[in-house]
């Protein structure tokens, strides 16, 4: 019985292997190359957009008089703590939560 189709049979009707351009084949030195460029372009990148970053959220130092004019409007306290000072804001009905607790509490 004849084997058809095997390698240089004269009956083989296979066609031959395709060579594949995408697929290059590279040397160590140039793959090196190639990974630094690389790593290099991606460093730059983040430094870039990193510097582009702080400069488009950068605000300048305000005393902070002015910051209290603009963020603690009235019923805003300051107040001492451990030499510090707290900001206070109190706000919402008075009494609420020690009727709520005596009520719970049966008193």
């Amino acid at each position: 019985m004849p084997v058809f189709n095997a390698p240089g049979h004269p009956q083989d009707d296979r066609k031959p292997a395709r060579k594949r351009p995408w697929r290059r084949r590279y040397s160590l030195d140039t793959m090196k190359t190639l990974l630094v460029r690389s790593l290099l372009l991606v460093l730059g990148g983040l430094l870039f957009f990193a510097v582009v970053g702080i400069g488009a959220t950068w605000a300048p130092d305000q005393p902070v008089e002015a910051l209290k004019a603009r963020w603690a409007p009235p019923p805003s306290q300051f107040i001492d703590v451990d030499g510090l000072q707290v900001h206070l804001r109190d706000e919402g009905p008075r009494g609420v939560v020690e009727s709520k607790v005596k009520k719970f509490l049966g008193l």
